[in-house]
C-alpha cells in the first residue's frame, strides 16, 4: 500500500486485467508466471481475465484457471472479439482492486518484470509504463508505431517514451476518471495524457511464441482517429489551421501569380491540390467525427458480455 492510501471501499489493492485472445496454448504457463510476479510485489492482488472472443480453447482454460486458483477473482466472455482495449475496459468495470495492472497474455512481455514497475508506482507515480527494451513485432508494426508515436505525443502532451506499450501500472482513480465502459474503451494515449506523475520502466519484449496478432491496419487507423477525437488538441482545430495558410498561400497565388508569368502558370496544379487535399481531409474528419457521435449515442456497444464468472472476495 502506498503511503497515506486507504483501499478501505476495495477488497483488494490492485486488479490485473489481463485481455486474452486465442491463447489456449499459452495462458497457463503466463498464469503461473503472472502469480508469482505479483506475489513477489507484496501487494494484495486479484487476476481479472476477459477472454476477447476466443473461439479456440482460451474460455476453457480460463476457466479451469478460475477453478483452480482463488487468486483468479473475476473471468469474462465477451460476446466477439472487440479488441484489447474494449476487453481491458470490460475487466476495469467489473474489477475491484483499488488500483490496476494491465497486461497482455501473450507472452511476448515478461510478467516478471512487474516488480519494478511496482517499485515505481509505490514512490508516487500515476502511471507506470513498460518501455519495451528491443521491438520484436513485425516490420509493419513496429514501422507505424515509430512513424505515429512522436505526433501522438505532441498533440497529447504526454512524454511516455512507449505509447502503445500494454504492460502498465497505474492509479485506479485515474482509469476510472475516463470512465472506461461499453460505451469508450480504455484508450492508452488519453490514459498517458491524463496523468500528471509518470515513469517508463524498461522491459523485455519478444517474438509471439504461439499463434498471430490480431493487430490491423484498420483497427490502427481506428484507434488513431479515437485518440484524436478524444485529445484536447482537437484535430478539427489543426486541420482548420492548416485550411486557413492554405486559404492565404491561394489568395497570394491569385493575386500575385499574375506578375510571375510562367512561372506561376506552372504553380497552379500543385496549389489546387493541395487546396482540394485540405478539404477532403476535413470533410473526411467531419464525415469520422459523426460518425463515431452517433456511433457512441445510438449505435452497438465497443463490447457485449457473454457471460461472467465473479468470485466473492473477503
Amino acid at each position: 500500500m502506498r503511503v497515506g492510501e486507504d483501499y478501505g471501499e476495495y477488497p483488494v489493492e490492485f486488479s490485473a486485467v489481463i485481455s486474452c485472445y486465442f491463447e489456449e496454448v499459452t495462458i497457463r504457463e503466463f498464469h503461473r508466471r503472472l502469480r508469482a510476479a505479483l506475489q513477489a510485489t507484496g501487494h494484495s492482488f486479484e487476476i481479472v481475465y476477459v477472454n476477447d472472443g476466443s473461439t479456440d480453447g482460451t474460455l476453457a482454460a480460463l476457466l479451469e484457471i478460475y477453478e483452480a486458483d482463488t487468486a483468479v477473482g473475476i473471468v469474462i466472455d465477451l460476446m466477439k472479439n472487440s479488441g484489447s482495449a474494449a476487453a481491458v475496459a470490460a475487466g476495469c468495470v467489473e474489477a475491484r482492486g483499488r488500483h490496476f495492472i494491465f497486461l497482455d497474455s501473450d507472452l511476448q512481455l515478461e510478467p516478471e518484470d512487474l516488480p519494478r514497475l511496482m517499485q515505481e508506482f509505490d514512490k508516487g507515480a500515476d502511471l507506470v509504463n513498460g518501455l519495451r527494451r528491443t521491438r520484436n513485432d513485425t516490420w509493419m508494426r513496429t514501422t507505424a508505431s515509430r512513424l505515429l508515436q512522436p505526433g501522438l505525443r505532441w498533440l497529447s502532451g504526454a512524454q511516455l517514451a512507449d505509447l502503445f506499450c500494454t504492460f502498465k501500472v497505474v492509479h485506479g482513480q485515474l482509469v476510472r476518471g475516463l470512465g472506461p465502459g461499453p460505451r469508450r474503451v480504455l484508450n492508452p494515449v488519453h490514459l498517458a495524457a491524463a496523468a500528471r506523475d509518470w515513469a517508463d520502466v524498461l522491459v523485455e519484449h519478444h517474438p509471439r511464441p504461439h499463434g498471430s496478432s490480431n493487430w490491423t491496419v484498420a483497427g490502427l487507423l481506428g484507434l488513431i482517429l479515437d485518440t484524436l477525437f478524444g485529445l484536447p488538441r482537437n484535430p478539427f482545430r489543426l486541420i482548420g489551421e492548416a485550411a486557413v495558410l492554405s486559404s492565404v498561400l491561394l489568395a497570394l497565388y491569385v493575386a500575385f501569380g499574375s506578375l510571375a508569368g510562367e512561372a506561376a502558370k506552372a504553380l497552379t496544379p500543385p496549389v489546387l491540390a493541395l487546396g482540394l487535399s485540405v478539404v477532403i481531409v476535413v470533410l473526411w474528419l467531419i464525415g469520422e467525427y459523426l460518425l463515431q457521435l452517433h456511433r457512441s449515442l445510438y449505435g452497438a456497444p465497443r463490447y457485449m458480455v457473454r457471460a461472467l464468472w465473479r468470485r466473492t472476495l473477503g
